[in-house]
């Protein structure tokens, strides 16, 4: 797995970010406005809850036309893996970072970039930045 270690100037713009780019899709169960292919958006994290809109790939700009879609979510421990061949088929970059999170009796699947990884589940899990 790959993960910056090093603390650069976009990993402390991230860990003090409520949002970020995030793809999102259901793994198993519905979470509505989702299925199983991805999803590319800007996700504003809370402590067990992703309210994720429909952005510009790559941006944390949004439409302001654009619905926002929220659900709960309980990161899952071990479930951080790189893409694989058939996540770049569906669309994910090559550098993406994946991990699930539990919504209720659903699985879904998120994607974030490598150096967001780690702000991303402190965030869900509501530890303090400044701890």
């Amino acid at each position: 797995m790959v993960v910056a270690s090093a603390r650069s100037w976009q990993t402390r713009r991230l860990a003090n970010s409520q949002r970020c780019a995030m793809g999102v899709r259901v793994v198993s169960g519905a979470v509505p406005g989702f299925r199983t292919r991805w999803r590319h958006g800007v996700a504003t994290l809370a402590p067990g809850r992703i309210a994720w809109r429909k952005g510009f790939l790559g941006t944390v700009w949004v439409p302001p036309w654009a619905a926002t879609l929220s659900f709960s979510a309980v990161p899952l421990d071990s479930s951080i893996r790189e893409a694989t061949a058939s996540d770049l088929l569906r669309g994910l970059r090559t550098d993406t970072v994946t991990f699930k999170v539990a919504s209720g009796d659903t699985l879904v699947e998120c994607a974030v970039m490598p150096e967001a990884i780690q702000a991303v589940l402190r965030r869900l899990a509501g530890v303090d930045e400044g701890a």
